[in-house]
């Protein structure tokens, strides 16, 4: 047997913490096409820091408030800029003015076309670097 191992799994990997049916079902089907796995994070958890991946879609009152204030802090001080879709509609929490965050409106007709055009750009763009 030839086993290829990728030195780099997070580059086949799509992290995503969120609660919308229609989304899942996209996105399932959009990873096999792109040869992903999705990695699911646990609600109220950390799993967004400790789970290294291309792209992040996620609605932050899934994640948490503590762990979205942690989230960013690690963001800030890696420098981080792995891209991350914004879903949710809280309004409490500024869209951070870092790099590499998105937002989209998940209620907005079109929002999950646009969400699977994205995640298909950064993966074409990340084989390329």
């Amino acid at each position: 047997m030839n086993y290829q191992r990728n030195s780099k799994p997070w580059l086949n990997t799509i992290f995503a913490q969120f609660q919308h049916s229609d989304l899942e079902h996209e996105l399932k089907r959009l990873a096999k096409v792109l040869q992903c796995k999705i990695v699911w994070g646990e609600n109220e958890s950390p799993d967004i820091i400790a789970l290294g991946n291309f792209v992040s879609i996620v609605d932050r009152d899934s994640i948490g408030v503590s762990n979205w204030e942690l989230f960013l802090k690690y963001r800030m001080e890696s420098d981080d800029s792995t891209p991350c879709i914004i879903i949710d509609k809280i309004t409490t929490f500024e869209i951070p003015k870092l790099a590499g965050f998105l937002y989209i409106d998940i209620s907005q007709k079109g929002s999950i076309q646009k969400i699977l055009a994205l995640v298909t750009a950064i993966k074409v763009q990340s084989r390329q670097t």
